[in-house]
C-alpha cells in the first residue's frame, strides 16, 4: 500500500510504548471478553493491538509480523542457525555488547535469507517489522512521517527490523534525487544515522538482505551492519535436509490456517533422489534437467557434477508446491511420483545463470569466514575467490624486511 501515513501525536506513540511494556505484566491485566466476563490479556491480544496500530498509523510503510516457524523450518545452513541461536541467547541474557548493530545477508535468491530472519524472530519471541517500501517515503512523504516511523520502531523494542532487497531501498549517494531541495538525501541520511545509534544496540536489531552487496553505498558499513553473512545454493546433503524442513514448514502453515496438508509415504531413498536431481546444466545456451538415464545414474552415485547449477531452497519449495497441486487433482496424498511429475514439468529459468555473480559477490563481501562451507564445491570456490588454502594464489604472510622492522 502507498497510502499516506496518518500522523500520530506523542500520546499515541506513548500508548504504543506502554503496550510493549504491558507484555511483561500481562497476566495481571484483564479485559472485557465481550460478554461482560474478564480474562487475562494474552500475548496474541497485545500483538494484534500493536499490529493494528502500526497498520493504521504507518500507511503501509511498516508491517509487523510474528513468524509461525522457528529454526526447525530451515534445512542446511547449520552454521547460520548456530549463529542465530547465539544472537538470541545474547538478546535474552542482556549481553548487548556482543550483539551486532545490524546483519547483512547476501547471496542468490531463494537461498534461505528470509526464512532465517523469520526463524530468528520466532525463536527470540520478538516482533518482526518489515519496512515495505521506503522509496515511497523518499519520493513523496514528509520528514515528519519518517520521524514517526522511527519513533514507532523504537516503541516496539525489542524488535527485529528486516529490509529485503536492500540495494533497491537504499540508493548510493550519487543516485539519490536532489531536485527536491535535498529532502530525499536528508531522509536517507537520517535513516542511516538511526541505524548507527549505539543506544539502540540490543533494542533494535537491523537485518537486511541483498543479492548484490557490491552495489551498496560505502555508508552501509560495519558499525551499521557488523556481520556480513553469505548464503550459497545448497549441495546434495543440504538439499536432503531442506526437503524435510520444507515439509515441516508446510505442516506448520497448514495447522495455523486449519487446512489439510496431506503427505503420503516418501522414503528416505525418494528424498535423497529428489535432492540429487534438483540441479540443471547449461547446454547449447539453455538450461537442461536430468533425463531418465541421468536419474538411474544418480540413484547409485553421490558424485556432484562440477558444472551443475544447483536449485535453491526456494526452487525446491516451489517444486513441492507444484507436486502437491498435482496430487490434489487426483485427490491423493503427496508422494514421490507427484514430485517427479512437478520436476518433469518445471523449466529452470535462464536467470539462474546470474547466480554465479551473486555467489562471488556474497563471498567477496563477507567479513565472517565461519559461514563459508567447510567442504565441497563451494569451499574450493571460496578458497579461490578469497585466496585461501593451499591451491590459492594468495600472498601468504607479509615479508617484513629489516628496513621495515626499524619502524616497529
Amino acid at each position: 500500500s502507498n497510502a499516506t501515513p496518518v500522523p500520530a501525536d506523542k500520546n499515541e506513540i506513548a500508548m504504543c510504548t506502554a503496550m510493549a511494556g504491558e507484555m511483561l505484566g500481562m497476566k495481571l491485566i484483564y479485559m472485557d471478553a465481550g460478554s461482560g466476563a474478564k480474562r487475562p490479556i494474552t500475548e496474541k491480544d497485545i500483538f494484534e493491538k500493536k499490529k493494528k496500530f502500526i497498520d493504521e498509523k504507518s500507511g503501509g510503510l511498516m508491517e509487523v509480523q510474528r513468524p509461525l516457524w522457528g529454526l526447525e523450518a530451515i534445512g542446511g545452513l547449520q552454521e547460520h542457525k548456530n549463529y542465530a541461536l547465539e544472537v538470541i541467547r545474547n538478546m535474552r541474557t542482556g549481553k548487548i555488547l556482543a550483539l551486532p548493530m545490524g546483519i547483512m545477508l547476501s547471496g542468490p535468491p531463494g537461498t534461505g535469507k528470509t526464512v532465517l530472519v523469520e526463524g530468528l524472530a520466532h525463536e527470540a519471541d520478538v516482533p518482526l517489522i518489515k519496512f515495505k517500501n521506503l522509496r515511497t517515503m523518499w519520493h513523496g512523504e514528509s520528514e515528519r512521517n519518517q520521524e514517526f516511523v522511527i519513533e514507532l520502531t523504537i516503541a516496539q523494542a525489542p524488535v527485529i527490523v528486516f529490509m529485503d532487497e536492500f540495494d533497491q531501498q537504499f540508493l548510493s549517494r550519487g543516485s539519490v534525487f536532489h531536485g527536491d531541495s535535498g529532502v530525499n538525501a536528508r531522509m536517507q541520511g537520517r535513516f542511516l544515522e538511526f541505524m548507527s545509534d549505539t543506544s539502540m544496540r540490543g533494542k533494535i536489531l537491523w537485518i537486511a538482505a541483498t543479492n548484490m552487496p557490491g552495489s551498496l553505498d560505502m555508508a552501509i558499513r560495519e558499525g551499521r551492519f557488523d556481520d556480513w553473512i553469505p548464503f550459497l545454493p545448497p549441495e546434495t546433503e543440504e538439499r536432503v535436509s531442506i526437503f524435510s524442513a520444507l515439509i515441516t514448514k508446510n505442516r506448520i502453515a497448514a495447522e495455523a490456517q486449519k487446512i489439510e496438508f496431506n503427505v503420503g509415504k516418501i522414503t528416505e531413498e525418494d528424498v535423497r533422489l529428489f535432492a540429487k536431481m534438483c540441479f540443471c546444466k547449461l547446454r547449447e545456451g539453455r538450461l537442461v534437467k536430468c533425463n531418465e538415464d541421468d536419474l538411474e545414474t544418480l540413484r547409485n552415485s553421490d558424485k556432484e557434477s562440477e558444472d551443475a547449477i544447483y536449485f535453491t531452497g526456494g526452487q525446491m519449495e516451489n517444486l513441492i508446491r507444484l507436486g502437491y497441486a498435482i496430487a490434489l487433482t487426483s485427490d491423493e496424498p503427496l508422494t514421490f511420483k507427484h514430485l517427479k511429475a512437478a520436476y518433469d514439468e518445471y523449466n529452470p529459468p535462464i536467470n539462474m545463470l546470474k547466480y554465479n555473480d551473486a555467489i562471488k559477490d556474497a563471498i567477496l563481501h563477507t567479513n565472517r569466514l565461519r559461514f563459508l562451507p567447510k567442504s565441497g564445491r563451494w569451499k574450493k570456490y571460496a578458497d579461490k575467490v578469497l585466496g585461501l588454502g593451499q591451491d590459492s594464489d594468495g600472498f601468504g604472510s607479509f615479508d617484513f624486511t629489516n628496513e621495515d622492522k626499524k619502524f616497529t
